[in-house]
Order: C-alpha cells, then sequence, then structure tokens
C-alpha cells in the first residue's frame, strides 16, 4: 500500500509539472470541466460544459490508473491553452459632425459634412442624441451626401433650407444635452460631447486655416447659420419613350446642318408630367462598358407633358454622337448610380454600307423596331421603302401620302411640315420696318443725311462713298513706252511680247582648228590602233585557221 501511494504521488507530480497555466481538466461530474489559470499567482477556476470543452477540441475522456490491488483512478488528459482573439479596428466615419445647436432635450439642428472625395450613401446610418440619459434617434433622409459637401438636419419648421427634418419627443427642459452620435456598424462612430457649461449656441467645429477639418474636434460659437444643399437623392425613373435614333447618318456637304447629317435621338414624354432632363445622362453603346466621353452625354432642358424633341447636342452644345455597331442607348441618373432601360433594342448591323443614312426607329403598327427614313422634323417616323440600287431588279414603290399640314420636298421628296405664318409684332415708336430684312430699324438711322462730300470727291453711286475725283477712270492714262503696250483687263503696262528673235547685231565667223584639235584626233587614232592589236593578238589563231583555209591549194580533181 506504501508503495501504491508513492507511485501515485510522484505520478501526480509529473502531470502537474507538465501541464501548462490555464489547462482544462474534466472533473467527476460528468458534464462539467474546471478551467485553472494561473496569472499573477492567483488561481482562478471557472466551470465549463461539456459542450464548450469539445467545442474547443478538449478530450472529456478521463485517463485510468491501475495499481497493484486492481483499483482504479481516473486523471484526466493534459487540455490545449485557450486563445482570445482581438476584434479588428474599425475605419473613421467619412462623415462627420460639424456643427449643432441645442436647448435642454431640444435638439434644433445638426450639420453634417463629406470629409471624402467621393459620394457616400446615407443608408446604414443612424443618428442619435442623448440628453438626460434619454436617447433619441432621428430619422436620416435616404440619398447621398456630395464629396467636401453639408447636409443640414433640423427641426420642423425651423429651417428653410434644411435637407431633412424631424421631430422628437421633447422631454424635461432642464435636462442637459449629452451628445450627438453618427454610427454605422462598420465604421467608428462620429461622437460630438456636449460640454456640461453649455449655453444653447450654435457650435461650429474647428477648421484649419486652408479650410479644411482635422483630428482636432474642438467645437466653438460661431455665425448661427448651417450649410445644407449636399444631399443628392436618385431621381425616379422618367416616362420616356425612344422614338428614333441615328446612329450611321449619311454624308454631307461641309457646313450643311441639317440632323439627318449627325447623329441624334428622338425621345418623347409619356408621362403627366413635365421630365427635367438635367437629373439623367444619355449613355449609348454596350451596357458593360465604362462611361467615357465618347460614350456619355450629359443632358439639358425640360420636355414637356405629352411633348416630344430631338436630342442632338449636349448641354455644353456639343454634337452627340453613337458608335454603329451593334449598340444601343439607355439613360442614367446624372452621377451613374442607376440605369433606366429604355427598351431600344440593340441596332445590330448598323455599320454596314446597307444602312448607312437610315435610322432605328420604332413602328407603332407592326409593334417592332425597324429601319426606316431619318425624320427628325416630325414626330411620326417614316417607314418608305427605298428605291432599289442598280441592278437589283427592284422597283420604287409608292410614297406614302404627307398629312395636311405637311407638304412634298421637291428635293428630298420626304414631307415637310408647312410653315405657318407668325403675326409681326409692331415696331416701337421711333422704328419702322425694313423692306429688306423685315426687321425694325430706329428712324433716326435711316433719316441722317449723308456727310457732303469734299470739292475734289464725288459720291460713289454703288457704294454711296466720297471717293478722289481724281481717281476716276476718266483721266488720260500715261503713254506706256516703247515696247510695252496696256493689258485690257487691268488697265496696266507690261512688256511687249514677241513671236520673232531678234536678229544677231554680229556676222556669223568660221572657226580654226587649234594645236589642241590636232593633237586629240592623233589620241584617238592610236586608241583604236591599240584596240585592233589586241583583238588581233587575242583572236589570232582563229585568224591564223581562216587564213589557211583561204589560201589552201586546192585539191586535184581525179
Amino acid at each position: 500500500m506504501k508503495r501504491f501511494l508513492l507511485l501515485s504521488l510522484v505520478f501526480v507530480l509529473v502531470v502537474s509539472c507538465a501541464a501548462p497555466s490555464g489547462a482544462v481538466f474534466a472533473s467527476e461530474e460528468g458534464d462539467k470541466a474546471v478551467v485553472i489559470s494561473e496569472e499573477g499567482g492567483d488561481e482562478q477556476i471557472e466551470d465549463l460544459t461539456t459542450q464548450d470543452t469539445e467545442q474547443l477540441g478538449v478530450s472529456t475522456e478521463p485517463m485510468t490508473i491501475h495499481d497493484e490491488s486492481g483499483r482504479a483512478d481516473s486523471i484526466p488528459p493534459p487540455q490545449p491553452d485557450i486563445i482570445q482573439l482581438l476584434p479588428p479596428e474599425l475605419p473613421d466615419s467619412p462623415l462627420i459632425i460639424t456643427a449643432y445647436k441645442a436647448t435642454g432635450a431640444h435638439l434644433h439642428a445638426v450639420q453634417i459634412y463629406n470629409n471624402s472625395s467621393v459620394m457616400q450613401p446615407l443608408d446604414g446610418y443612424e443618428l442619435l442624441f442623448v440628453a438626460g440619459d434619454e436617447e433619441y434617434p432621428i430619422m436620416l433622409p435616404v440619398g447621398w451626401i456630395k464629396p467636401r459637401s453639408y447636409m443640414a438636419l433640423a427641426w420642423q419648421d425651423e429651417s428653410v433650407m434644411a435637407d431633412g427634418e424631424y421631430v422628437l419627443p421633447i422631454g424635461d427642459e432642464a435636462v442637459a444635452a449629452q451628445d450627438i452620435s453618427l454610427m454605422r456598424s462598420d465604421i467608428k462612430p462620429n461622437k460630438v460631447i456636449i460640454p456640461a457649461n453649455y449655453d444653447g449656441s450654435l457650435m461650429h467645429r474647428f477648421k484649419s486655416s486652408a479650410g479644411n477639418y482635422t483630428t482636432n474636434t474642438t467645437f466653438s460659437a460661431g455665425a448661427d447659420t448651417v450649410l445644407s444643399g449636399g444631399l443628392y437623392v436618385l431621381p425616379d425613373a422618367p416616362d420616356i419613350s425612344v422614338l428614333e435614333v441615328l446612329v450611321n447618318p449619311k454624308s454631307c456637304v461641309i457646313g450643311q446642318e441639317t440632323e439627318e447629317c449627325y447623329d441624334y435621338i428622338k425621345i418623347k414624354n409619356t408621362g403627366v408630367a413635365p421630365v427635367d432632363l438635367s437629373l439623367y445622362r444619355l449613355r449609348s453603346g454596350y451596357s458593360n462598358a465604362s462611361s467615357s466621353a465618347t460614350n456619355t452625354t450629359y443632358l439639358s432642358g425640360v420636355i414637356e407633358e405629352n411633348g416630344w424633341m430631338i436630342i442632338a447636342h449636349d448641354r455644353d452644345g456639343k454634337r452627340v454622337s453613337f458608335t454603329a455597331n451593334d449598340g444601343t442607348v439607355w439613360l442614367e441618373d446624372v452621377y451613374g448610380y442607376v440605369s433606366f432601360d429604355l427598351g431600344v433594342p440593340p441596332y445590330i448591323g448598323s455599320d454596314r454600307a446597307v444602312q448607312v443614312g437610315r435610322s432605328w426607329a420604332y413602328s407603332f403598327e407592326a409593334g417592332t423596331w425597324r429601319w426606316a427614313i431619318p425624320s427628325p422634323l416630325n414626330e411620326a417616323n417614316d417607314f418608305t421603302e427605298m428605291a432599289g440600287s442598280k441592278g437589283s431588279g427592284s422597283s420604287p414603290r409608292e410614297l406614302v401620302p404627307c398629312r395636311d399640314d405637311q407638304y412634298r420636298s421637291e428635293e428630298t421628296n420626304r414631307c415637310r411640315t408647312i410653315a405657318v405664318a407668325r403675326t409681326l409684332i409692331p415696331c416701337r415708336e421711333g422704328q419702322y420696318r425694313s423692306e429688306e430684312t423685315n426687321r425694325c430699324r430706329s428712324i433716326a438711322t435711316a433719316a441722317n443725311a449723308l456727310k457732303p462730300c469734299a470739292d475734289d470727291q464725288f459720291r460713289n453711286p454703288d457704294t454711296n462713298r466720297c471717293k478722289k475725283i481724281a481717281s476716276s477712270d476718266d483721266i488720260a492714262l500715261a503713254d506706256c513706252g516703247e515696247g510695252r503696250e496696256r493689258n485690257p483687263l487691268t488697265n496696266r503696262c507690261r512688256n511687249v511680247k514677241q513671236s520673232i528673235p531678234p536678229a544677231a547685231s554680229f556676222a556669223v565667223e568660221p572657226i580654226r582648228d587649234s594645236a589642241s584639235v590636232f593633237i586629240g584626233w592623233w589620241v584617238l587614232s592610236g586608241v583604236a590602233l591599240a584596240a585592233v592589236g589586241y583583238g588581233g593578238w587575242e583572236w589570232r589563231e582563229e585568224i591564223g585557221r581562216v587564213t589557211r583555209k583561204v589560201f589552201r591549194p586546192g585539191k586535184s580533181m581525179k
């Protein structure tokens, strides 16, 4: 028995030395475990359930030891340490509170500033006002705050320039306002502590000399005004329908300003209220392409109820341009956060030669999109079939009759609106209507007498200007001189052209051979002789054979 006790004591000492600090041991009570941690020499004991130990990967199976007498003791195995991870640090809020005014539990106004360089949505933010240990949540409007811009929230009817209004249940006015917090779950809350000696003034946050908000969160009393206007609200889907799109216009002469020579889109307001086009921008091309200067057109103007218009220029007056290659058109809000489908199918094959000068238009009769003749001056689209090309074998079809208020142009063979005569506004007192320009002109301007010409001048009947008499055409012209004549076109002197060359002023003299010419002949003869000698040397054998054949005596005839 003494030997067993000694062995048990040695085993317990070995296990206690090997177990780390904070180890988990399973007790014999079945469903609990004990956490023992030794920090600073103090022992802390905490019960853990069996389920907790299983989630931590801790085995609760005890170890069994048998002694010599067969007695079994259960000892838990060593357990791993428990590691606690710290939460990640949240980023600073891009929206900050820059001004406030409160009277007890009455919050009059709050000013919020977007301290970033991009648009910030208010979705997910919560504004909380605390006064007298009571929390008052404030509903934020739906929208975005423009970069480096302000948004103001005010108590109802206390501001005419606020971007949003609210009404809170007013508590005890005697209590002190404590703090205002702008919070979102994924960022650090922007919290403003209201000082205990606050007197109810409009407090403004510290700004640097450069006009920027820094990490200095000091507030001080300032001007009794808040800034607003930075809230951007997404516009509703417009009641706009596309009637016609010209993406591949015909070639026109330089200076021709007719709309069918340029890209344009014809739209109509199908709603019951005017549509402000400046809230939108027109996109063209492919839907998966990013916005660029070549596929984005910023609009302007208002289209009235049931009205239609042609968009051929952007808000800056530049011509619109559409990619003539299987694209489409749609609308977006002016910042591109939301898209609005206009129901225009892709104009497939618009870059083909056969579609040059034709528009992609909607046919209300057929209920489909078809290629048509551009008609920028009329709301109705022109689906007249074009005459077949040379050699195609097709014949021109009948033209659709024009409406009662239209006539057919002899130049383009298209229907044009008959110009309605307008009543001219009567000229003001002291004016008369010019017969040439049909515009009003001042009577004093027409009645002014012309200034008399000088004694040496006369008045030109063509230009009505004074001209010197000396420059008149009736003055005798000076003689051009010998060998010159007067040009009948320019009345200027010029040299007389001669077709026969003048005779020489000296006789023809013979040219005598000089000594150098005589030597030249000798040199030429020597070169020729050397060439003949060299040829005779080169062909000496051939010349010998030919000579022998010529001078060989003839054979005797037998």
